[in-house]
């Protein structure tokens, strides 16, 4: 048994180097690998970074169409809130004058109505 493991530290003795060259020869090719597929990501980022600087333009044109339309849409909405209180407000001198207007036509089927009866 003993003439077996010097047999085999012998033997381990000589193919290790072999086997460490080996490994180093992998990890130099592992590491090149590496390194060009860094240089080409590296490519791809600045063609990405110039990209994304030809789109900022456009971008920027719709966001400012978004701000104008969301202030578009702003003043419509106070237009109509202000319409609606101001018809809240004004509601029984409203249905006034449509009644008045409306018993002045059927009095006078020929008559119409001017500006200054309607307060224009």
């Amino acid at each position: 048994m003993d003439a077996l493991l010097e047999s085999l530290s012998s033997v381990s003795l000589q193919l290790l180097p072999i086997f460490g060259l080996a490994v180093l020869i992998f990890l130099l090719i592992l590491f090149k690998r590496v390194f060009d597929l860094l240089k080409k990501v590296d490519k791809t980022i600045d063609q990405v970074d110039l990209t994304l600087k030809k789109i900022d333009g456009p971008l920027e044109t719709i966001v400012s169409v978004s701000k104008t339309i969301d202030f578009v849409n702003s003043a419509a909405e106070n237009a109509v809130k202000t319409l609606a209180i101001t018809l809240a407000k004004n509601f029984s001198v409203i249905t006034n004058w449509i009644k008045s207007s409306l018993g002045k036509k059927k009095d006078n089927d020929l008559e119409e109505t001017t500006e200054e009866e309607l307060g224009l």
